[in-house]
């Protein structure tokens, strides 16, 4: 449920009798919540209540019956802090106190205190406020008498508005009054800020006064975003004795009265002091004098002896506050640059950033401070909000930015890589400001000969930031000067090379890559590609040059080398050495598809990455023999002989069967028997496969051929097992079927490559079918001669060690006992287990070996001529087992037992699996 509460809530604090604010009888006096609104939780009104002080004790006298205006100008006390210190981000409050004098019943030192919530702190206003602002403002409450205090109530304003004292004139009044100097307290107080807004020392600060303290916080607040002084936590009268508890509840600068100077004194050299030993503190006196530091150098001392870092943002107050239009000026374009960053986030250590774009905003009206505010906006910058960019679209701010980047990466590339090569440094800045720094680096790097010849690979941050539209447009037209720059330089051919790659690589990095190439770039790089050539310098070069990006090969590097006419002209294997080639391709994985290179899509330099990997290590890159092959026959001129790379590609085992067919389509001559053959034999079923073998078997395309009829067989054999006619509940394939695919499988036998798996179980089936059809096929016998000689039949394992294991002996029966013990009807002992799981292996629910076999032996016609068909297939089982040992009854009875399963079925001859008999 969305929280409804109000941004502020209010409650009013003090010792009272007699009747409250509103007018009521109060039944107990003493120390209480008078007054609250803004819909306080309970948690909420304790933590506001427990940081209220019952005592006001500024270290001046107060004049027992003060009259209105000494009433007025009594000391205040303003604490503006975190809630809950230590939680981050989160609620703060201000506790403003003042001296109430005697309460009703006449005790003296009642104090008043006017408590405002703020739930929201930093959000934007339509006048940038620094909580310091507040200060004096009339809608504070702060009675002093019984009377006035019974009567004090709460305003109609939430908070309070700001009052006259601390504005951006009285502040510049403050600073340069001519009587007293105190840039040495500004500029060690500004620095000590910074420090503590990042979390270092607590700041202790003596004043003469409440107001002179308000006045320092004001200085010091106005010279940071609105939004920073948010989170800067302060309070303006603590006596030494609640300092410590102060820096406890997160106030980052206290300041102290003077009548406690020599006690802080004394606290400062004594490390065991309370204020020494639980914080590190900062002592600053805006009454004693302070050594100013320098920047980059010795830091400032204060009279305590603490030592504060200098930093850019107390060099920029300094000039700035040269006069006071000059620091009216500063600080009213401090306050539009922060306005101008919307939602973007200003961390702690870019609290100078909006000063220094103020600077860089004044033209020469500052000058002197230039080079610190280009230090700031380099070094620091806005951060990015969720969904809200942190630098914005706003063009006079990017200007501004630019130039001071650029006079803060310093005057050459080194420089600017010092900054832009330092992932961390352009961490701190925010995505936009880092975007700067790398734009300008770029500008200067494209423009540097020397620094793009350097050896190793172009220097650039990863991730890249993405170019604005107006430095693109730059770099574009320069890139003819920077060519020409590349072309004059005092280079030699492979440091001049180097440079090319490298502007090319930098470009398309820094995200040039969707344009057309530039002209002059293209032309450069075809003056030098020639080095990258076999016989020139491409292994030394690239290894010079170092990894480019896929993004700059894709761009310039390969579309300009392939289009070379030594490249074009050379034959494959010649043009590039095997460096230059994966040097090309650094991320190219599998090669393209053939079908891509068939429709005019062709890659003379992927062809030659191709041909090095596939000859070097095929066995790896079995892949690449493809793009080989059509590489060679794509540059074999009419009649000439085919090349020494063609014919290696054509070697070896089975080829994608879609690649070839492609091939075959394009040059058919080139396809014969012995390229095509190990592909037919190996090659896994696949519609492209089908394809290929109906158009091997084309008469037009078969002609082709030097024998027509050489492999036919083979091509049948894969039709037939495509069709897995041994599967097929339909006819017994014919005694020809059976021949043509054993006789395939006995041409295919030496020809690489393991036989495809369903050709293996096609050969398997047939090799059963011609033992149980005693067809007696003389292929059949040499093939068994083969198998039992154990000469390299390659088919899938367990088929092979099947084939020899059933062929161990001459007696066909074997097979056929194989078959029926797949069936748990006719689970006959003595049959080796290896062919009993294959064979059972071979059987599904309703298309197996053993109906195909049933049926052969029994016939189709079952039905009711249940006598006739139990005694046929006793008959023909006990004929076919008539020289094996088996019990011709127990013959019977299992034929009998195996036709009462097929009656059982469906549809006559329909195998289901029976129980063991």
């Amino acid at each position: 449920m969305p929280d409804t509460s109000p941004r502020y809530g209010r409650l009013t604090y003090t010792s009272l009798h007699g009747v409250n604010a509103a007018g009521t009888r109060i039944s107990s006096g003493g120390w209480q919540i008078v007054q609250e609104d803004g819909a306080l939780s309970r948690e909420e009104r304790e933590q506001l209540r427990a940081r209220v002080a019952t005592q006001f004790d500024a270290g001046v006298e107060i004049p027992r019956f003060p009259t209105p205006e000494q009433i007025a100008e009594l000391p205040r006390r303003m604490v503006y802090a975190p809630v809950e210190p230590g939680a981050g981000a989160g609620p703060t409050a201000w506790w403003h106190a003042g001296p109430a004098g005697p309460d009703a019943t006449g005790r003296p030192g009642n104090v008043f205190t006017h408590v405002v919530l703020d739930r929201e702190p930093g959000v934007a206003e339509p006048a940038a406020v620094r909580p310091i602002q507040l200060w004096r403002s009339p809608d504070w409450l702060a009675p002093y008498g019984a009377d006035q205090v019974s009567r004090a109530r709460l305003g109609d304003r939430p908070r309070p508005e700001p009052g006259t004292m601390i504005t951006a004139d009285s502040v510049i009044t403050f600073l340069l009054d001519p009587t007293q100097f105190r840039f040495g307290v500004l500029a060690a107080l500004l620095d000590a800020t910074a420090a503590a807004l990042a979390g270092g020392p607590r700041i202790v600060l003596i004043t003469e006064s409440t107001d002179r303290a308000a006045l320092w916080t004001g200085a010091v607040s106005l010279l940071m975003a609105a939004r920073q002084a948010a989170g800067f936590s302060f309070s303006t009268l603590e006596r030494i004795p609640a300092v410590p508890n102060a820096f406890d509840q997160g106030v980052q600068l206290v300041c102290v009265p003077v009548v406690d100077q020599d006690q802080i004194n004394a606290a400062a050299v004594d490390p065991r002091s309370p204020l020494r030993a639980q914080t590190p503190v900062v002592i600053i006196d805006e009454s004693e004098p302070l050594a100013i530091g320098d920047l980059d150098g010795e830091p400032h001392r204060t009279a305590a002896g603490d030592r504060i870092t200098v930093t850019e943002w107390s060099v920029l107050a300094q000039v700035i506050f040269g006069d006071e239009a000059g620091a009216a000026w500063a600080l009213a374009e401090l306050d539009r640059v922060a306005g101008r960053l919307g939602g973007a986030e200003l961390p702690a250590e870019a609290v100078a950033w909006p000063l220094a774009m103020a600077v860089g905003r004044a033209g020469e009206r500052f000058a002197d401070a230039v080079r610190e505010a280009a230090a700031v906006v380099t070094r620091t910058g806005p951060q990015q909000a969720a969904g809200r960019s942190a630098l914005p679209d706003d063009e006079e701010l990017h200007r501004t930015a630019r130039e001071l980047i650029g006079r803060g990466l310093g005057q050459s590339v080194v420089d600017a890589w010092r900054v832009a090569g330092n992932p961390a440094a352009l961490a701190r800045v925010g995505r936009q400001t880092a975007q700067l720094i790398m734009e300008a680096y770029v500008r200067r790097a494209v423009a540097d000969p020397a620094w793009l010849a350097r050896p190793g690979a172009a220097a650039l941050p990863d991730p890249v930031p993405r170019l604005s539209a107006v430095t693109e447009r730059e770099l574009i037209a320069g890139v003819a000067d920077a060519c020409a720059a590349i072309a004059a330089a005092e280079l030699t051919d492979a440091d001049r090379a180097t440079a090319v790659l490298h502007l090319i690589d930098l470009l398309a990095r820094s995200g040039l890559d969707h344009r057309e190439p530039p002209e002059p770039l293209v032309d450069a790089f075809e003056r030098c590609c020639h080095l990258l050539g076999p016989e020139q310098l491409g292994p030394a070069l690239i290894e010079r040059t170092g990894p480019v990006s896929e993004r700059a090969l894709t761009w310039v590097i390969r579309p300009v080398l392939a289009g070379q006419e030594w490249v074009v002209r050379s034959t494959i294997g010649r043009r590039l050495a095997a460096p230059v080639a994966e040097w090309l391709y650094p991320e190219e994985g599998a090669p393209p598809p053939l079908g891509r290179l068939a429709v005019g899509d062709d890659d003379p330099l992927r062809s030659e990455l191709a041909y090095h990997r596939w000859t070097t290590d095929p066995d790896r890159h079995p892949a690449e023999r493809p793009l080989v092959a059509w590489s060679a026959l794509r540059a074999l001129a009419p009649y000439q002989s085919p090349p020494p790379e063609l014919e290696r590609a054509f070697e070896g085992g089975a080829w994608p069967a879609g690649d070839l067919l492609l091939i075959r389509r394009r040059w058919p001559a080139a396809v014969g028997v012995r390229q095509w053959a190990p592909t037919v034999k190996s090659a896994p079923p696949s519609e492209d496969l089908t394809r290929l073998i109906d158009d091997l078997r084309d008469p037009l395309l078969r002609g082709l051929d030097q024998d027509r009829q050489v492999g036919a067989d083979l091509l049948v054999l894969r039709l037939l097992a495509r069709d897995q006619y041994w599967l097929q509940n339909r006819r017994s394939p014919p005694d020809a079927e059976v021949q043509a695919v054993i006789s395939g499988a006995l041409w295919a036998w030496d020809l690489p490559g393991r036989l495809a798996e369903d050709a293996s179980d096609a050969l398997l089936c047939a090799l059963v079918l011609d033992a149980v059809r005693e067809l007696g096929l003389p292929a059949a016998k040499r093939l068994r001669s083969k198998i039992n000689s154990g000469r390299g039949f390659e088919l899938k394992l367990d088929s092979a060690l099947l084939i020899k294991n059933l062929f161990s002996a001459e007696r066909k029966e074997r097979w056929l006992r194989a078959a029926l013990l797949a069936d748990s009807g006719f689970a006959l002992g003595g049959v080796d287990r290896t062919a009993q799981q294959w064979v059972g292996s071979l059987t599904s629910s309703r298309k197996s070996l053993l109906n195909t076999l049933v049926q052969d032996w029994a016939g189709n016609q079952i039905g009711n001529r249940w006598e006739q068909a139990r005694r046929v297939t006793a008959e023909r089982l006990a004929q076919r087992y008539a020289r094996m040992d088996v019990d011709r009854r127990a013959l019977e009875r299992q034929a009998d037992a195996r036709l009462r399963v097929i009656a059982q079925g469906d549809r006559p001859g329909f195998l289901r699996r029976g129980r063991n008999n």
